[in-house]
């Protein structure tokens, strides 16, 4: 026959057995929630970067093609062929402001990432100056202004080579 110490100390084996399980289940559950949301914060992050980066070829793609254009149409002229038509000089235009838009929503997706430094190297730099400075020359179809153009186009190579840096630097950031 059992007694009530026998029922008493099956009773405390079984509660301390579930309390055991419970325990663990509950800090299992908790870490393996922790590791879900930093790993699809750090997915979220990776894709705002990586939209950051695509807009910012973006807008390098589209100064690239207007200058390309007007370019064309320049040459044309040199070449005492008519100059450009109003719809090339529409698609000009069209192309700088892709451009600065472009480049206005890369730093806002950097912005949006926490990625500061990025967010300030495109931020500080002047992109609006530089590309009125180069309608300018383009509307005024100056030849001779081409070169102040290749300066820019320069300039604007040397700070897609930093932002590239800055972009790799924010990758290794993000999984270390």
């Amino acid at each position: 026959m059992t007694t009530a110490l026998e029922i008493l100390d099956t009773t405390v084996k079984i509660g301390l057995g579930a309390l055991i399980s419970g325990l663990s289940t509950y800090f299992l559950a908790t870490k393996r929630f922790s590791h879900e949301i930093n790993k699809s914060k750090l997915d979220a992050k990776n894709d705002l970067v990586k939209e950051a980066a695509l807009k910012c070829e973006d807008s390098i793609f589209y100064l690239s093609l207007a200058v390309h254009r007007r370019g064309i149409s320049a040459g044309f002229a040199k070449e005492g062929l008519e100059e450009m038509d109003h719809d090339n000089s529409i698609s000009v235009s069209e192309s700088l402001m892709k451009a600065k838009t472009s480049m206005n929503h890369a730093e806002s997706l950097a912005s949006l990432s926490g990625l500061v430094k990025l967010a300030d190297c495109l931020g500080e730099y002047e992109y609006e100056d530089d590309l009125d400075e180069m309608h300018s020359i383009f509307s005024n179809r100056a030849i001779s202004s081409l070169y102040r153009v290749q300066e820019m186009i320069d300039g604007f190579s040397e700070r897609e080579n930093e932002i590239k840096r800055i972009l790799a630097t924010a990758y290794d950031e993000i999984y270390t």
